[in-house]
């Protein structure tokens, strides 16, 4: 209504635009409702026995991409690329009809973490000789129409079987998102993964749910920085923490090599199971990336 006034007035058809001084309702979002690891588990378990491993495989991989519905649906195997280890997101499907990302943000390359490949190399026996849509249905191999068509016939049904609470298949993208800022990772980063302009738009969203979801953090800062500001005050700041040390752990590069080496960090005081490195320190500064993913976390894969 506001675009035709504002289009009428300066056309020379009426006097004054009576909108001018109108002002827009303020939008209200929902708060994101993350999956935890063990409703992301029965959810994927749920898929399996219901005889549906091609859905099984797309949830499975957007948990761990953060993609958009409508990206997910619409990524073909054309868009990965192994050796680097990403999939490129160029389109997207919107109630049927494939369309080109909005944004340039929008138009982006997202890393691979581990149980993103894993569900890539299981659908991988199932469509890739045949190209196009990575994803497809489980009753006749074709591509998804839509997101409704997903949510129909086998999201609802899914999380009634698994006993985990109705939420659209949209809080998967808020699950990879909370996933990564409560690893503790480069906010700026996972914003570029998931497609945002900027890193204020990611922050609005999640930051209220990460500080209930880690009360701990005040704790933590306290000890962390005790008698810092004072000459002689105490341990002071350390490259770890002053409770935390470098202990060795496993590393897996997106290769499935074995790393070896030490861990580098811990979170929370401590040490992860796992820690998978997915992106070398290069000349340029760009600073590595690192999933931690702790006990439960991996109980989620669903293996």
């Amino acid at each position: 209504m506001r675009g035709i006034f504002k289009d009428a007035f300066a056309e020379g058809r009426i006097d004054h635009d009576p909108t001018s001084r109108v002002r827009n309702l303020p939008v209200r979002t929902k708060e994101p409702d993350p999956f935890r690891p063990d409703e992301r588990k029965a959810i994927l378990e749920a898929l399996s026995k219901m005889g549906f491993p091609q859905a099984r495989n797309m949830v499975q991989f957007a948990f761990w991409t953060g993609l958009r519905t409508s990206e997910l649906l619409a990524v073909k195997w054309s868009d990965v690329d192994a050796l680097k280890g990403v999939i490129r997101i160029r389109r997207a499907n919107v109630r049927g009809h494939l369309k080109v990302t909005k944004t340039t943000a929008g138009d982006r390359e997202v890393l691979l973490l581990p149980p993103a490949l894993e569900a890539l190399q299981d659908q991988k026996a199932r469509t890739f000789l045949e190209g196009g849509e990575i994803f497809r249905t489980d009753w006749d191999g074709s591509p998804w129409l839509n997101d409704n068509q997903v949510t129909k016939r086998i999201w609802k049904a899914a999380l009634k079987r698994a006993g985990v609470l109705h939420r659209g298949l949209y809080q998967t993208r808020h699950t990879y998102a909370s996933i990564l800022l409560s690893s503790g990772e480069n906010p700026t980063w996972i914003a570029k993964q998931m497609g945002h302009a900027t890193m204020q738009v990611l922050l609005k969203r999640y930051a209220r749910w990460i500080q209930e979801e880690d009360p701990g953090i005040s704790d933590r800062l306290q000890r962390k920085f005790k008698g810092s500001g004072t000459p002689g005050g105490g341990a002071g700041w350390s490259q770890n923490g002053p409770e935390e040390e470098l202990k060795p752990c496993n590393t897996m590069n997106l290769n499935g090599k074995d790393g070896g080496g030490a861990g580098i960090r811990t979170l929370g005081g401590v040490a992860p199971t796992t820690i998978f490195e997915t992106v070398p320190f290069n000349r340029s500064g760009t600073p590595p990336v690192s999933l931690q993913l702790g006990a439960d976390s991996t109980q989620s894969l669903g293996a």
